[in-house]
């Protein structure tokens, strides 16, 4: 239903799909979707933010869909490699959700966070 509202008619497939970015700001048609942002305006910052409380990281998102429709990770890494759900659909659907990280990054080594947003 989103998609059909952002782009009616006959809309070739390949812009509305989940991975499409027709706006070419870097956020995919899903994330545009889970964050509440528009997939027809380019969004120079997205609604995800990264910031030290203390010796760790925690991120804040606009969380804008319920459970039905989209599932949150937050997910973290010391070597961009393998990486670990800290939290999956965390805070109340319609706020801004904040997930403080485990581990300090203080700790030998880098820390870093992301969000993946799949479809259920």
């Amino acid at each position: 239903l989103w998609r059909d509202t952002q782009w009616p008619g006959n809309t070739d497939a390949s812009v509305k799909s989940p991975l499409a970015d027709p706006d070419a700001d870097g956020l995919p048609n899903l994330l545009e979707f889970a964050l509440g942002s528009s997939p027809l305006l380019s969004s120079p910052e997205p609604n995800v933010r990264i910031t030290n409380i203390g010796s760790t990281l925690a991120l804040t998102f606009q969380r804008t869909r319920p459970p039905s429709e989209v599932t949150y990770e937050v997910q973290a890494t010391s070597d961009l490699v393998n990486w670990s759900v800290i939290a999956t659909n965390p805070g109340a659907f319609g706020t801004e959700v904040s997930v403080t990280d485990t581990v300090p990054h203080t700790a030998p080594g880098s820390r870093f966070l992301r969000l993946k947003v799949t479809i259920p």
